[in-house]
């Protein structure tokens, strides 16, 4: 922070790969929200306000949510926050309507209620409010039906072992998280690994698990099914096995859409065919041709599925 008091500009830390908070789970979402109180509450600390309560001046290194707003905090003459609305409309409604509380909430105005308090009541009465709430339970993965998770999963980690120690990536994405243990596998092998899952309860379940490990470099997020993920820098190596079937029987996306968006996420892609999807395998290698040359394609064994390792010409 330019200007800052050295203890608060201390506060503030730099990433290398950006997350939104509309792909944040909602324990993601509550753990930057603390951070940004107690930022606030640092600051007031020593006589000062943040200038803004945006969600987007934080960001995750690994699962460690970190403050990187820079903007100048100002003194503070007492009375309210003058980022308390917004920190209110990006934090605590959005929480609010993501937990079992909605459906009371919605009948309260929450503005009013926070009126006539002392910024450090204030603060303390957010905190309290934000961590007592509990996500909703109903998630996507109850809304469809997902194949066993298992089917396989023995072979696939021998494959994923080997690709990851044989092309060495440096980032790594994986599509779909169901245990996260492919992510944890490109960890492991020394990769940054970002991990994508249409729905937030797998993200919340990876996210919680990987908060407690000191130095992660697994960052879990919210996929949109319907547009793909949010621009970010090209993955050298893509994990995305069953993620076509499952984006197919989710949303209908297409095949081609699909090939065309791994291929903005990364050059080398793997894949895996499903014969329950609906198409033929040569379908499904067609669909790939035009963004991929094909590297292999591995039978997995007492199935009737395929790895495919795509590398982009």
């Amino acid at each position: 922070m330019i200007g800052a008091p050295p203890s608060l500009a201390a506060a503030q830390e730099t990433v290398t790969l950006i997350s939104y908070p509309f792909e944040w789970s909602f324990e993601q979402l509550r753990d930057a929200a603390l951070l940004i109180l107690d930022t606030q509450q640092h600051a007031l600390a020593l006589g000062m306000t943040l200038a803004s309560a945006s969600a987007y001046q934080v960001q995750f290194r690994g699962c460690r949510p970190v403050f990187t707003g820079e903007q100048s905090p100002e003194d503070h003459h007492g009375g309210p926050w003058a980022a308390g609305p917004e920190f209110i409309r990006q934090f605590l409604e959005p929480l609010i309507e993501r937990s079992t509380f909605a459906s009371i909430a919605r009948r309260l105005p929450l503005a009013a209620l926070f009126k006539g308090l002392s910024l450090d009541a204030w603060l303390k009465l957010q905190r309290r409010i934000i961590t007592a709430l509990r996500p909703r339970t109903a998630t996507l993965g109850e809304a469809i039906v997902r194949e066993d998770p298992c089917l396989g999963d023995g072979f696939k980690r021998i494959v994923v072992s080997e690709l990851l120690h044989h092309r060495r990536p440096l980032l790594v994405y994986d599509l779909g998280i169901h245990t996260g243990e492919f992510a944890r596998l490109a960890v492991a092998s020394g990769a940054a690994c970002v991990s994508f899952d249409p729905d937030p309860a797998f993200v919340d379940a990876a996210y919680k698990q990987e908060r407690a490990v000191r130095g992660s470099r697994l960052l879990p997020l919210v996929l949109d099914t319907a547009s793909g993920p949010a621009a970010r820098p090209e993955a050298d190596l893509v994990i995305a096995l069953a993620l076509c079937h499952h984006l197919h029987l989710m949303s209908g996306t297409l095949l081609p859409r699909q090939a065309s968006f791994l291929r903005r996420l990364g050059r080398a892609v793997l894949v895996e065919f499903c014969p329950s999807s609906g198409y033929s395998l040569d379908e499904f290698l067609s669909a790939f041709r035009p963004y991929f040359n094909l590297r292999r394609l591995i039978e997995v064994p007492a199935t009737n599925r395929r790895l495919c390792l795509f590398e982009a010409p």
